[in-house]
């Protein structure tokens, strides 16, 4: 053990345990990003905008979240820049000003892409789908 070579055996007896950690599996890795996606998802509630995340854009961020020296460390700058920099600037001056939603998916050249819907273009569907649908009824 490392700690023996390290540390006195004065300073060893002080310790009351050793934890060992061992490196993250791809699983762990997936988790960690879905944990950071809620805590998007969280802030963007509080906004009107529901988040939406295929498994392939989360399996994409955890492989650019990764990295075998620093671990994980990377995933809330690599979620940062991918998604929630680009959701902010919807929010301040584009489509999601009154809310709306944002598809999370990867393009065929393995990149991130976010469809933004507006809370207007989601409320214009429900208006139409209640219009077709008194329509129908109405013919009955």
């Amino acid at each position: 053990i490392q700690i023996e070579k390290a540390f006195s055996p004065e300073f060893r007896n002080r310790l009351d345990g050793v934890i060992t950690f061992n490196s993250l599996d791809e699983d762990n890795i997936f988790k960690v990003a879905e944990k950071t996606l809620n805590e998007v998802r969280d802030m963007l509630k509080t906004k009107n905008v529901l988040l939406t995340v295929t498994n392939a854009a989360k399996k994409l961020m955890a492989d650019k979240g990764f990295d075998s020296e620093m671990g994980a460390r990377p995933m809330k700058r690599v979620i940062q820049d991918l998604i929630k920099k680009p959701i902010a600037k919807e929010i301040v001056v584009g489509d999601l000003k009154d809310g709306g939603r944002v598809r999370v998916d990867v393009n065929k050249n393995d990149e991130i892409t976010l469809k933004y819907t507006s809370q207007e273009e989601i409320d214009a569907k429900k208006e139409a789908k209640k219009l077709a649908k008194e329509n129908i009824n109405e013919e009955v």
